[in-house]
C-alpha cells in the first residue's frame, strides 16, 4: 500500500462528514476553533501553512486574522479543500520546503506516521524560515512502538525528547475524546525555530 493509499483507506472514524476522519468533525473541532485564532493573535502572526490540512471541513469555517494557504499531499483531499474556497496544493511535509510563513500549523498528523517521517518533518521544520510549529500531542499514555504510514498509535511527544524542537513555549488542550477512543485527550503544542531570528 502506497503512503497516499494508507490516508485514503483509513478507518478512523465515520467519514459522513469529512474525508479527513473523525478527528475534523466539526463536533471535535470545537476548541481547536477557539483556541487558534487566539493564539495568531497572541504571537502576532500574519501568515500561517496548515499541513496536512486534509479536506478543509472545519478550516472552511474557521474566521482567521491571517492569510492562510493549506498543503496535503493526498491529491482528492486538496481538491475538496479548494473546493470549500481554500487555498491549498499538493504538498509533502516530509521532504517539500516549507513555505516562508509565521506558522506551521500540523494537526493530528505525526500520531499517524513512523518515528523516522517525524523527525524528516522536525528536520524541514528547523531548516525553514518558519518562526512556530503547532502541532499535535497526546497528554499521557503514549505507546512507545513505532508504526507504518496511516496506522495509528497514542504519541506523547514529551516521551521523545520532542524530536530535537525543545520544550514548547504554550499549549491547548484540542479534543478530549470518549471512551469510544479510550478516553484520549489531545493536545496542540507550540514550539519556536531556533534558527529563525
Amino acid at each position: 500500500m502506497s503512503d497516499v493509499e494508507a490516508f485514503t483507506k483509513n478507518n478512523w472514524g465515520d467519514k459522513s462528514e469529512t474525508l479527513s476522519g473523525s478527528g475534523s468533525t466539526m463536533a471535535n473541532t470545537v476548541n481547536v476553533r477557539e483556541q487558534l485564532p487566539l493564539l495568531i493573535k497572541k504571537y502576532s502572526v500574519n501568515n500561517m501553512f496548515d499541513a496536512p490540512c486534509g479536506d478543509g471541513n472545519w478550516m472552511s469555517k474557521t474566521e482567521l486574522s491571517c492569510s492562510y494557504v493549506g498543503g496535503d499531499f493526498v491529491e482528492s483531499f486538496v481538491t475538496a479543500a479548494v473546493g470549500k474556497g481554500l487555498n491549498a496544493y499538493h504538498f509533502d511535509i516530509r521532504y517539500n520546503p516549507l513555505p516562508p510563513v509565521d506558522l506551521w500549523f500540523c494537526r493530528a498528523c505525526w500520531y499517524h506516521l513512523p518515528y523516522v517521517d517525524i523527525q524528516l518533518c522536525v528536520d524541514n521544520f528547523l531548516k525553514s524560515k518558519i518562526k512556530y510549529l503547532l502541532t499535535t500531542s497526546h497528554v499521557d499514555n503514549g505507546e512507545m512502538r513505532d508504526i507504518n504510514p496511516g496506522e495509528f498509535r497514542r504519541l506523547q511527544l514529551s516521551q521523545h525528547n520532542y524530536f530535537g524542537l525543545g520544550e514548547p513555549i504554550d499549549r491547548f488542550i484540542d479534543v478530549e475524546h470518549g471512551p469510544k477512543y479510550g478516553n484520549m485527550t489531545e493536545e496542540m503544542l507550540l514550539f519556536v525555530n531556533p534558527n529563525v531570528k
